[in-house]
């Protein structure tokens, strides 16, 4: 005799004859003469069961809480190069809050800030340049800036890219 556990009910009895029977949730079906087909066809039934109740939903993938801002600066030349920085606000998850360029090669900075904040970005061009353009973001009116400054706002809600270009004055 053979008796399942789980919440179906289910026993395989040998009779004092030949025949086995095959009790599943109060069902019977005979099988008579071929006792070994009967097991085998009860092994498959109780793996198919056994595979069914372990087959767990799988667990949900972590969504991303932070989302990337790559910011890239680029240096124009007029009679000198332009050069300024970036200040962040709110400040990032690293706590940097100022790109800086200076000299002549582009400069990228990526920080990470927290999926769906609004940021705003002060694009600060040093004594001699301008910043002559942004693109990436929302230009925004700067109240209360340093001269030529440059200020725009996105909201962090996928990884972002913003470049900005410094050119030099002409004097």
């Amino acid at each position: 005799m053979f008796t399942c556990l789980d919440a179906v009910f289910c026993e395989l009895v040998k009779n004092n004859s030949s025949r086995l029977t095959l009790q599943l949730g109060g069902v019977q079906t005979l099988k008579e003469g071929k006792p070994m087909r009967v097991l085998i066809l009860f092994s498959l039934f109780l793996l198919i069961l056994s595979s069914t109740a372990c087959n767990r939903v799988p667990s949900p993938i972590p969504q991303a809480t932070t989302a990337k801002l790559t910011l890239t600066l680029i240096p124009i030349r007029s009679t000198e190069w332009g050069n300024g920085s970036v200040r962040l606000a709110p400040a990032p998850k690293s706590g940097n809050t100022t790109c800086k360029l200076v000299g002549e090669q582009s400069t990228t900075c990526a920080e990470d800030f927290t999926l769906g904040q609004e940021v705003t970005l002060l694009f600060v061009p040093n004594e001699t340049s301008n910043v002559q353009s942004t693109s990436g973001c929302d230009v925004t009116k700067c109240e209360g800036c340093p001269p030529r400054a440059t200020t725009c706002r996105l909201t962090m809600n996928g990884d972002k890219s913003v470049t900005a270009e410094y050119v030099g004055l002409l004097h």
